[in-house]
């Protein structure tokens, strides 16, 4: 599960209208919508989303690598 800490209300419809887009398409004719503020808000959660994206991929592949160690032996 991806979870970004300490964001406003406003951030966080921003984030539930990104999630229901279907396609970069549309998530880029979507930003073409919002004003400057409201843009770069969107530019940098979507950035955040990535980002703990990335993260939670490389706990996983680090958990995954532990165990595939401790398979063979390998004390970590």
């Amino acid at each position: 599960m991806i979870s970004i800490p300490g964001i406003t209300q406003q951030q966080k419809k921003l984030l539930d209208i990104m999630w229901d887009l279907d396609t970069q398409e549309d998530l880029l004719t979507w930003f073409e919508t919002l004003d400057d503020d409201e843009f770069q808000q969107a530019i940098t959660l979507h950035e955040m989303v990535l980002i703990a994206m990335m993260d939670h991929d490389n706990q996983n592949n680090l958990n995954l690598a532990q165990k595939m160690l401790a398979d063979i032996g390998v004390v970590c």
